[in-house]
């Protein structure tokens, strides 16, 4: 998968630069809005939205509403040159950046902002990548970061105490379901929670096998990797005493994964199993995911 610079480490510092058109490629609004916001400090936000048409003025004394279409928009503050020193958002626009005259007219505010006629920064916020070949050299794709162990430790925690009939969880399981979400992003997250707390009330041991099935959704869309089902366990091996011993000291390692490094125990890296057909290479695979507790993955 193409990797793109990330708008936490460097949305500021491209609006710093004077990158005039900035693409943040992801589904999750609420927490592109969070980084523009973070990143605007004091400047006044213009956002469009495509999905009903609205224009929306955000600034420190509150949030004015608009209507209008992104042309009679863009043609407006261009003219205008209401852009100075504002943030321009467009949301849900990419049936829009197939217009020709959509196109002219954003080429006309980056030109403005290129010879620093106006301060100001496009962001463009979707979840599908439409690039009009004509602003190609303008734009900067970016995408947002996936939540970390110690951010998604925040969202359960946050998910806990924000639903009174949700119990408190043990500080184990809560690094454990924070290991195991890491990978997702924080729209999964909070919809397997949810998914979690409907079907048990409450979020248990059994919550983990719901993040390894939604795991598996995202691994099948990739169409590039398979997961594999783990019924087997290390007692199924025959033999390789030394092996199954070292997998069972390295599961536990992995399972306290952060206690482990305050200790300074090192961190299970891999190991390579090499031999003839039959003689348990996958079988073993299959018996360490299920001992690790973790999704396997097949790259053919």
């Amino acid at each position: 998968m193409q990797q793109f610079p990330s708008v936490k480490d460097n949305l500021q510092t491209y609006m710093d630069a004077k990158f005039p058109i900035l693409y943040i490629y992801t589904y999750e609004e609420s927490k592109a809005d969070r980084y523009i916001e973070r990143a605007a400090g004091k400047k006044e936000i213009i956002e469009w939205n495509g999905a009903n048409g609205q224009v929306f003025f955000k600034n420190k004394v509150g949030i004015t509403q608009g209507s209008g279409t992104l042309e009679d928009t863009l043609d407006r503050l261009k003219r205008a040159k209401e852009l100075n020193g504002k943030i321009l958002v467009l949301k849900d626009a990419a049936n829009e950046l197939e217009s020709k005259k959509i196109i002219a007219l954003l080429k006309e505010i980056v030109r403005k902002i290129c010879v620093k006629m106006i301060d100001t920064t496009v962001i463009i916020v979707s979840s599908s990548l439409t690039i009009p070949q004509e602003l190609e050299k303008f734009i900067t794709i970016m995408e947002l970061d996936l939540p970390d162990e110690k951010e998604i430790k925040k969202i359960i925690e946050d998910y806990i105490k924000g639903d009174e009939a949700v119990p408190e969880i043990t500080p184990e399981l809560l690094g454990e379901m924070s290991l195991a979400f890491k990978g997702l992003s924080e729209y999964e997250v909070k919809e397997i929670l949810n998914l979690a707390v409907a079907s048990d009330v409450e979020l248990t041991k059994k919550s983990l096998s719901l993040i390894s099935d939604q795991k598996k959704q995202v691994i099948l869309k990739s169409g590039i990797l398979e997961m594999i089902d783990v019924k087997e366990s290390i007692d199924d091996i025959g033999g390789l005493e030394n092996l199954k011993e070292w997998l069972k000291n390295k599961a536990k390692v992995f399972k306290s994964i952060n206690t482990a490094k305050e200790f300074g125990v090192p961190v299970p890296k891999g190991v390579l199993i090499v031999g003839v057909a039959g003689c348990g290479k996958s079988l073993t695979a299959k018996a360490a995911g299920s001992l690790f507790e973790v999704p396997l993955l097949r790259l053919d």
